[in-house]
């Protein structure tokens, strides 16, 4: 579980750290496909040992997202730093 979860969206997503922000989503990022989209939270989920609803993933739609619902999780700022 001590992954970055930006390691994680670098290697899923094939984009640079520094590239990474809250605001990042697949609008403003044409690599972050609905494919892309489906590994991602696979990813998430398996690395952190945690499981979203539908209606979760849903609200899942930029890099903000995904570090509020970790963080509602009890996931540290260690790993979402």
């Amino acid at each position: 579980m001590n992954m970055q979860l930006k390691d994680l969206v670098a290697g899923i997503l094939n984009i640079e750290h520094q590239d990474i922000h809250e605001g990042l989503s697949p609008q403003v990022y044409p690599g972050w496909t609905s494919m892309k989209h489906i590994q991602l939270i696979a990813a998430i989920e398996e690395t952190y040992k945690v499981k979203f609803t539908v209606r979760e993933m849903k609200g899942l739609k930029n890099y903000a997202a995904f570090i509020s619902a970790l963080k509602s999780r009890g996931i540290g700022d260690e790993v979402l730093a």
